[in-house]
Parts: C-alpha cells; structure tokens; sequence
C-alpha cells in the first residue's frame, strides 16, 4: 500500500503525473520515490550539467543571494554571526556571497554536497566540512538554499542539521518550493519548479514549519522575495490571469508565493 512519506498516511490521490498528495497532511511525492541509486546518478554530473550549466542563472542566482543577506542582516544583524554551514552547498556560491556580502569569515564558512563536482569546489575554496565532521552546537547559522526538495531523507538529514545549531543560533531555509502556493496548485506540472527526478517531492511552508517543530524549532520571521525579485517579469501577471481564466500558460514564470524564506530558532524547552 502507497503510505506518505511525510506523515504516513494512506489517503493519496492524483495530483500529476507520477506526483500523489497527501489528503491528510498535503504533501506531494513522486510514486514510487527515486531509489538512492537513481539519486546519487542524477546527482554524479548535477553541479556541471544542471546548477552551473546557465551563466545567466548563475548571474541572477548571485542577485538572490544578495537580497537573501540582506534580509537575514535584518532579522540576525550585520555582520552575521559565524560559523555558518550550508547543506546542499554546490560549489560554494551562496558562501561566497555570505563571504562578500554578510561579513562572514571565509576560514569560518562552511559546506558539503552531494556532486562530485561541487565537492571539489568546496574543497578548493577551503569551504568543504562533512556534517558528520561538526561538532553538535558549532553553527551559529545553517543553510538549506533550495535543497529540501531533493532530500530523499528529509528528516534525518534535518536532525543532523539542527543538531550543529548553537544555543542562540538559527537555521534558515529559502529558495524553496512552497506547494501551498496558489501557482503550485493551479499550474501543478506547468509549474515552474515541477521537475523529476530533482523536484520529487513539495512541501508546503507549514509542514516545514512541522519538520523544524518536530526538533524543537519555532519559525520566527518569513517573506515572500518575488516582490524585488531578479526572476520576476512584467509578464507575469498577464500569465496568471490567463492561466486563471482557463488558459494555461506555456511559459514557467515566477510568481508570488511559489518559494518559500523561513527563519527558525531553538523553541523554549518543553
């Protein structure tokens, strides 16, 4: 029988394609899951087939991780507080920009990824720490930049990652798929961050708001950046409506609401 991955429950039903909702919690998942097997060959090529295949990505990539600074200075102040590590780190650039930008020591900015060819970027840049290498309490800041999505063991993995977090210090998740947004659910398979096998599964913002909870972190701020955002076009409007009065666009285009920026810290002990 098909179960949730999320919460276990059973009542599933069609959402696209291959990809099933959860009734009871409203998590969507790929059925069946990729293997590890399939996840560890879709990622042995990722960071040089797909994260920096598009230098105009790459460009408008590094203008969101400016705007993604500057709204943390703003919540955790400036300069922010190190050592900071990132899950899911690529080749190192939102450390870079959290270098440049956020004042933070390169000798105490950190990360580790799953493609080979992002490791030996890390490795180069002095940046690359395996998880298991932290010490628990370490991180005053950790990172997840569009990565909860490709985790075949999210929960796990987001223990391991709450686990470095200092007494004091955050974990920040953005550049996520939000499944609760009104364009995940009008566009599904059109939308613009609907893709297997990287996008196998998509979480709405309170069931990541449940995942932090389940290690003891309350939320304490959020924003939705399309407002100033580098993907965002005077089109999009025009697409939305379209698509709401019955004529689905053919073009994938940002939109409010679609991603998702969470700042998390230590709840009280229960």
């Amino acid at each position: 029988m098909k179960q949730c991955r999320f919460c276990g429950g059973t009542d599933l039903k069609p959402w696209t394609g291959r990809y099933q909702r959860c009734n009871d919690c409203l998590y969507i998942c790929s059925v069946p899951a990729p293997t590890p097997e399939e996840i560890d060959q879709h990622y042995s090529r990722y960071h040089e087939n797909n994260h920096q295949k598009s230098e105009a990505k790459n460009l408008a990539r590094a203008v969101s991780y400016r705007q993604e600074i500057r709204w943390l200075e703003g919540r955790l102040g400036d300069p922010l507080l190190a050592p900071v590590f990132d899950y899911g780190a690529s080749g190192g650039y939102f450390l870079d920009a959290l270098v440049s930008d956020g004042n933070v020591p390169a000798s105490a900015a950190y990360g580790d990824d799953l493609s080979p060819g992002a490791v030996e970027q890390l490795v180069e840049k002095g940046y690359r720490k395996t998880v298991a290498s932290c010490e628990p309490g370490s991180m005053q800041l950790v990172t997840l930049r569009g990565v909860l999505e490709h985790l075949l063991d999210f929960r796990g993995i987001v223990a391991d990652l709450t686990d470095l977090v200092a007494e004091g210090g955050a974990f920040f998740i953005t550049a996520t798929p939000d499944a609760s947004s009104t364009v995940a659910n009008l566009y599904r398979d059109r939308w613009v961050q609907h893709h297997y096998p990287s996008h196998f599964q998509h979480f709405t913002s309170a069931l990541v708001d449940q995942l932090l909870a389940e290690r003891g972190f309350v939320l304490i701020d959020h924003v939705d950046l399309y407002r100033e955002s580098v993907y965002r076009s005077d089109a999009d409007d025009h697409h939305w409506l379209r698509a709401v009065q019955g004529s689905l666009p053919d073009v994938h285009h940002a939109y409010w609401g679609s991603m998702m920026t969470r700042l998390y810290r230590r709840g009280p002990r229960p």
